[in-house]
């Protein structure tokens, strides 16, 4: 096995992780967390699904070769970004939702979903912006050559 496949692999398995223990207990217990133990199971989802997150993006990033950079760069640019902004959309309205309050478990969760959202948005693009400047010094190198 690759390391770039070993890389996408894994990510693919945490993510996957990430969701059954969500669905898991969304089918027992319902989608929002009524106690500071849901909260934190679903937060533990989060961390192993934004690690899955961040290793699929890194395979992805190694997978690309110069023939096709440009088209695995704009694929993380688009989804970096739509996944990064319906992220902040979430978190946003969480936090209109508690206004100057203290805020619920509910809200607690609904923020914390829309900002592990966001930073998986920021690695895609983060990887996006990597390969494009790897596939400029590329050419760079080719042209001084």
């Amino acid at each position: 096995m690759t390391e770039v496949r070993m890389w996408k692999t894994l990510g693919l398995a945490l993510i996957g992780g990430a969701v059954v223990a969500v669905l898991i207990a969304a089918v027992k217990f319902g989608l929002r967390p009524e106690n500071t133990i849901m909260l934190g199971l679903d937060m533990g989802a989060a961390f192993i699904g934004m690690a899955g997150a961040a290793a699929r993006i890194a395979g992805r990033v190694m997978e690309a070769t110069p023939g096709n950079t440009a088209a695995t760069s704009k694929a993380l640019r688009v989804a970096g970004l739509v996944i990064g902004l319906v992220g902040a959309a979430i978190a946003a309205t969480a936090v209109a939702r508690a206004g100057l309050g203290a805020p619920t478990v509910n809200q607690l969760w609904l923020g914390m979903a829309g900002s592990s959202l966001t930073l998986v948005g920021i690695m895609g693009f983060l990887a996006h912006r990597v390969l494009e400047r790897s596939a400029a010094g590329q050419t760079k190198v080719a042209a001084a050559s």
